[in-house]
């Protein structure tokens, strides 16, 4: 009985033992693996942003028109993946300690690693800017300058031997070309003084850029040569170094525990074979997980299709790939309408179709590429075209039954064989066709790249904010005659923009249509109503007139403001005039006949401007209750040549004095012109005759006869 209890105590403690190995490695060494294998992962990611992010900044180098947001991107992806790192439990044990100091070092030198970037891409930015308009304003110089005149030729000559040494020293790095082109700047510098205005004014200009970039060309080649040879990717080596081998340690450490339990664990055969068949079990399903967590991050798991990893992976070990996309219209509306439920299973039975429809003489993978969207990449080009065309076809219309719903789907297709921007192009390519009335799918030329339209809409809308931040954003002021008193009685004041290029501005054609869509028109009207009120208040026997939107005074946040300027203004309201574009939709009459009784109750007087210019409607001029009638001036610059301008134009005049308006004559630019519009009756001229929108209102003694 004594030996019996021994054995089955024996028995037991082995059996004890084998759940503590079992436990031990089911819940501690499955769970360890799992985070090191994350964070070794993470540590990987920020090694290929690194070399991603020395890609892109050789790309800004020598790219002239180049887009800064993937170099932001993989900033903003390392430092997250480092913060994610820093705050991970494993990094934080004592086994760690090493790993734990070198990356907060990397942290640190990343910041300002970051911060060198930063100062590179200004200095780049501004590098480039002189590097494209040195050469401009040579070329104009052979319209400006007297190409007879030695002198003359002797400068521009100059000019070529200055840009060639740019492009020299710009392409190969190297700063000995900028003696040779400082001293040929200067030389040019003591020519200046016999030039007539526009040539000294070109050449003054150009100077300014020659030493914008001499002076800035030193500190962006030391940026350069400072962010090439940083040591930023070693340390991140030597972190994932470090981890590598603070993980075989700490692994060896979990290896000797094990150790010892399985030698405890002998003492029975029968639980020792049982171990060992547990641990084979665990280990095949560690593998097995392996596979599966590598199969999942690679498929969509809707449609069972590969997804963008996939692409992205499949993609790097092609030559000459193709893809055609294949989007589906308006799919939003079937999630909306009949709920994501079916919207899912709409997109797992297209799924479905295109795998039935791929050619099999074709080497071709299918993805799932996001929302509503498919990709079919070849792995050379099978005559895209025709593929093209092919899937046109197929998919022209797609009837499909979903729970007893017959849907009927239609699509759009886009491609590409740009290997190295596929999806991108092919994309642009999709979009094309989607913005296209008749086209049902495109196939990617450079014709339908909008991308430097985009990167100009941007930088107008940057140049917009910094001249509302810089104060940049001026009014000019156009002179208004009285044509019965023919006296200057009133000033219109326009937006500018002020350039750091001498007696340049930006005109509003170019900016207000991007400022409304960026909703910084708000911010321009309230910039120019303030400043325009001051030079009211210095010009007290004139009347000022200031363009307003619609926008401007629909927005509750925007009106407030405006009203509230106004009313610390209200002594001068009284010569205060809103103008009203007659071409903007008012979707509100309401808000908009509200706004106007406020301002009128203060003083101030409204104008509609442009009147027909569009489809006028004069019941619109009842409605909002206005002073003034600016007749556009499209009509009024033909009343010498057009009689039916000048029938719509007396029509026009025949309302507004039996509605008691004052009108004014808009783009009088002649003297017949004027002598017309004095004929019909109207009381007010605005034209170049007049006088033109100068940086401060001319007065009658002022302004030139």
């Amino acid at each position: 009985m004594r030996e019996k209890n021994l054995r089955l105590f024996a028995t037991l403690m082995a059996m004890l033992v084998g759940v503590a190995i079992f436990v031990y490695i089911e819940y501690f060494s499955k769970s360890y693996l799992q985070k090191g294998f994350n964070t070794l992962n993470d540590l990987d990611k920020i090694q290929l942003n690194l070399n991603a992010l020395d890609g892109e900044l050789l790309k800004s180098t020598y790219f002239l028109y180049y887009n800064y947001d993937r170099i932001n991107r993989l900033i903003l992806g390392t430092e997250s993946i480092v913060d994610d790192i820093c705050h991970s439990e494993i990094i934080h044990e004592s086994s760690f300690a090493d790993c734990k100091k070198r990356l907060s070092k990397f942290k640190n030198d990343f910041e300002k690693y970051r911060e060198s970037i930063e100062r590179f891409l200004t200095i780049n930015a501004s590098i480039k800017n002189s590097v494209i308009y040195l050469p401009r304003l040579q070329l104009e110089a052979y319209s400006r300058f007297d190409t007879t005149k030695a002198d003359r030729m002797k400068l521009i000559v100059s000019m070529s031997r200055i840009n060639a040494g740019i492009f020299l020293s710009k392409n190969a790095l190297d700063k000995d070309f900028l003696e040779d082109i400082s001293r040929i700047g200067k030389d040019m510098g003591k020519e200046m003084t016999d030039l007539e205005k526009d040539e000294y004014e070109l050449l003054r200009t150009y100077l300014l850029h020659l030493n914008i970039y001499l002076e800035n060309f030193p500190i962006y080649l030391s940026d350069i040569t400072s962010l090439v040879d940083n040591s930023i990717n070693s340390e991140i080596a030597e972190v994932i170094e470090s981890f590598k081998v603070d993980l075989r340690k700490k692994l060896t450490e979990v290896k000797n525990t094990t150790r010892i339990l399985v030698s405890l664990y002998i003492l029975s055969l029968i639980v020792l074979v049982y171990f060992i068949i547990l641990t084979d079990r665990e280990n095949r399903d560690l593998h097995n997980i392996k596979e599966k967590l590598y199969i999942s991050l690679i498929t969509d798991q809707l449609t069972g299709l590969k997804n963008r990893r996939a692409f992205a992976e499949d993609i790097a070990n092609l030559e000459h790939p193709t893809l055609i996309l294949v989007n589906i219209d308006r799919f939003k509306h079937f999630n909306e309408f009949y709920g994501s439920n079916i919207g899912d299973k709409v997109l797992q039975e297209i799924a479905k179709i295109l795998k039935k429809s791929v050619p099999k003489r074709y080497f071709v993978s299918l993805y799932r590429l996001g929302g509503d969207d498919f990709g079919l990449l070849y792995h050379c080009d099978p005559g895209l075209q025709r593929q093209i065309e092919y899937y046109n076809r197929l998919l022209q219309y797609i009837v499909v039954d979903i729970d007893g719903l017959n849907l009927s789907l239609s699509f759009t297709l886009g491609a590409s064989r740009e290997s190295d921007r596929l999806l991108e192009t092919a994309d642009i390519a999709l979009k094309y066709a989607k913005s296209s009335k008749r086209e049902r799918y495109a196939v990617y030329s450079e014709a339908l790249d909008n991308r430097k339209e985009i990167e100009q809409n941007l930088e107008m809308i940057r140049m917009i904010k910094d001249a509302l931040t810089q104060k940049k954003l001026i009014p000019y002021y156009q002179p208004i005659l009285n044509l019965h008193t023919m006296k200057i009685e009133k000033f219109e004041s326009l937006a500018r923009i002020s350039t750091d290029k001498s007696y340049e501005t930006v005109q509003p054609g170019k900016f207000l249509t991007m400022a409304k869509e960026a909703k910084l028109s708000g911010e321009i009207t309230f910039a120019m109503l303030g400043q325009t009120l001051e030079t009211a208040r210095e010009f007290e026997n004139y009347n000022f007139s200031i363009n307003l939107s619609t926008e401007d005074m629909a927005s509750e946040f925007d009106s407030k403001k405006i009203i509230s300027l106004l009313e610390k203004n209200r002594d001068i309201c009284d010569r205060i005039i809103l103008e009203i574009l007659e071409s903007e939709e008012i979707l509100d009459y309401g808000v908009i006949s509200d706004f106007i009784k406020e301002t009128k109750s203060m003083g101030c007087r409204i104008a509609i401007d442009d009147f027909g210019s569009g489809y006028s409607n004069f019941e619109k001029l009842l409605k909002l209750d206005i002073d003034i009638l600016k007749i556009d001036g499209s009509l009024i610059s033909r009343l010498d040549s057009d009689e039916q301008a000048e029938m719509i134009v007396r029509t026009i005049m025949n309302f507004a004095k039996f509605a008691g308006v004052e009108t004014i004559a808009e783009y009088v630019h002649s003297e017949k012109i004027l002598e017309i519009v004095k004929e019909i009756g109207i009381d007010y001229a605005q034209g170049y005759i007049i006088g033109k929108a100068e940086n401060h209102p001319l007065t009658d003694a002022e302004r030139p006869r």
